[in-house]
């Protein structure tokens, strides 16, 4: 007689707690310090590649601080997707031109 094939136990799905890890480039003028959700990452612009900033997807406080001018930009971003696309590029800090890819919006706060 053959032998039955054997079953796998059926996998219960898991729900995972973790939010959906994204990746945001960022470049901005003048260089600046990176502050997301209110803590410093340590790192500043331009985080591209390697260096892009890794965040949830969902809403997020970010801000760029201007050693050199001790000022602060604070933009509200929201990632709506983990995209390898998503970048943004903002040519003067301080002015309403941005540049956005991918999937996500921000605004200036």
């Amino acid at each position: 007689s053959a032998a039955k094939p054997v079953t796998p136990p059926k996998k219960k799905p898991t729900i995972s707690k973790t939010k959906k890890m994204a990746t945001l480039e960022l470049l901005v003028r003048p260089d600046a310090t990176v502050y997301l959700d209110g803590k410093s990452t340590g790192r500043t612009t331009p985080l591209t590649g390697s260096r892009a900033l890794k965040l949830s997807v969902g809403t997020h406080l970010i801000e760029f601080f201007v050693k050199r001018t001790s000022k602060r930009y604070k933009y509200r971003v929201k990632i709506l997707e983990a995209s390898p696309e998503n970048k943004i590029v903002i040519p003067k800090l301080g002015k309403d031109k941005i540049k956005q890819y991918g999937k996500l919006e921000i605004k200036p706060l």
